[in-house]
């Protein structure tokens, strides 16, 4: 099994290099491990399709799932994605909420 650190290396590099489902199996497997950073990238690319289908649920799963680990970057995420009018769980509150948080607001 490879590290932590060297999936996230190959996944950033694929992501780089827009080989988005080469990207896509390496955050899984980090993500599987725990890591934070891996979850909110997988969160991002359900978001806005890349090497998947489009799937808001899925983000939302991903980024809150990051959340869990501290990820603030999620936090941003989350916000500005329930604060996005086009969003169908659209949700002021629950932007404000997230975009709030020490963390998110400190990015």
């Amino acid at each position: 099994m490879e590290s932590v650190e060297k999936l996230m290396q190959l996944a950033n590099e694929a992501r780089d290099a827009k080989d988005y489902e080469k990207a896509l199996e390496y955050y899984r497997q980090a993500a599987e491990q725990g890591n934070g950073e891996a979850m909110n990238e997988l969160g991002d690319f359900y978001k806005m399709g890349k090497g998947v289908e489009k799937d808001t649920t899925q983000a939302i799963y991903w980024f809150e799932k990051s959340v869990e680990t501290g990820e603030a970057l999620a936090m941003l995420n989350l916000g500005v994605l329930y604060e996005d009018e086009r969003f169908d769980g659209h949700d002021e509150k629950k932007a404000a909420a997230w975009l709030c948080t020490e963390p998110a607001y400190s990015i």
